[in-house]
């Protein structure tokens, strides 16, 4: 029994020394994907990539998203958005221990297409009727 005890109690120091090594060779990368006026953009995908490995996380209902990360240097970005160009930003470092923020804020797209309204305070003038032809 006192083998069992001890052979438990060993396993469970391993476990809580590596826990605390992870833990402390780890960051948090946090922020909102916001638009230009600052309204959150919900259930976006934004990728992480390491030179060796890639983390994904999505942001919440108020565009916020959090993600525990081995510390490095990461590209974060954002899927392509109607509406909204691609958004990548490189040399994001991660430190143990630390919190890094990084807000996205996407430029707005218009895919190709431009829509123009002009507004005048011209006044409105009816088309005049033509008359019909026999």
């Amino acid at each position: 029994m006192k083998k069992v005890l001890s052979l438990v109690t060993t396993v469970m120091l391993l476990c809580a020394t590596a826990l605390s090594i992870q833990t402390q060779s780890a960051g948090t990368l946090k922020g909102r994907v916001i638009d230009i006026a600052g309204m959150p953009i919900p259930k976006v995908r934004i990728t992480v990539k390491s030179s060796t490995e890639t983390f994904n996380v999505i942001s919440n209902e108020d565009g916020c998203y959090e993600i525990d990360l081995p510390a490095g240097s990461y590209e974060i970005g954002s899927d392509k958005l109607p509406g909204f160009a691609t958004t990548r930003r490189e040399g994001v470092r991660v430190e143990p221990g630390k919190i890094v923020e990084v807000n996205i804020v996407p430029a707005v797209s218009f895919d190709g297409a431009l829509c123009v309204l002009t507004i005048t305070d011209a006044p409105f003038e009816r088309p005049k009727k033509r008359k019909k032809r026999h």
